[in-house]
């Protein structure tokens, strides 16, 4: 069980992001997000790197997770709530586990108000094992249909054995083709010492 960081740990998350991307390069604006697991130090700080990019003064976040035993328990939605609690304090901040009750007409409904945001988070990548990397080979196909914007068949690449998340991640992929949105990619670059990478057009997945 990893723990929820505490409002000093995300503080020095964030002065440490800002001194290292004091002005982020991407599109500003964005209300639609599918976050990692959050690790302070590793996919942490690639979470809030995309969440940098949220419009400025959101008047209400939900965050939905799957439920995959551990609930609002698990620690990709505590730590995210950490950070997206101390970078905006006057938010309204709901949580969800995700159910066939929600429909992408009910999240739909919900960004039709320009400030409200909607924020998915589960797992995306794995350690650095041999059985990680036999599901990383797996997820290959569906982040290589996420990279070339095809999001009808990465939709079809959607499995029990690719994702912590699976409905999760098709609920976010699902939305995104409704409302006609592209994904764009962030992820954790052990090169970069802790940095992070941005995808902006077609490439190969590494």
């Amino acid at each position: 069980m990893v723990p929820t960081p505490t409002s000093n740990e995300i503080a020095a998350l964030w002065k440490s992001y800002l001194a290292e991307f004091p002005q982020n390069n991407i599109a500003q604006y964005k209300r639609l997000f599918f976050v990692p697991h959050a690790g302070i130090q590793y996919s942490g700080f690639t979470a809030l790197h995309a969440l940098s990019t949220m419009i400025p003064n959101p008047t209400h976040i939900r965050i939905y997770i799957t439920n995959h035993g551990a609930g609002l328990q698990d620690h990709s939605f505590r730590i995210n709530y950490a950070i997206l609690r101390y970078r905006y304090p006057n938010a309204k901040i709901t949580s969800h586990i995700l159910s066939n009750a929600d429909t992408t007409y009910t999240l739909e409904s919900f960004l039709q108000d320009s400030q409200h945001v909607i924020v998915f988070t589960s797992d995306m990548s794995h350690e650095n094992n041999k059985s990680s990397q036999d599901v990383l080979m797996q997820e290959a196909p569906l982040i290589d249909a996420i990279l070339t914007s095809d999001i009808s068949r990465a939709l079809k690449k959607i499995s029990q054995n690719t994702l912590c998340g699976p409905e999760n991640m098709k609920m976010f992929l699902t939305l995104c083709k409704e409302r006609r949105e592209t994904p764009l990619l962030c992820w954790y670059d052990d090169s970069k010492k802790r940095g992070t990478q941005w995808s902006t057009q077609k490439q190969d997945y590494i």
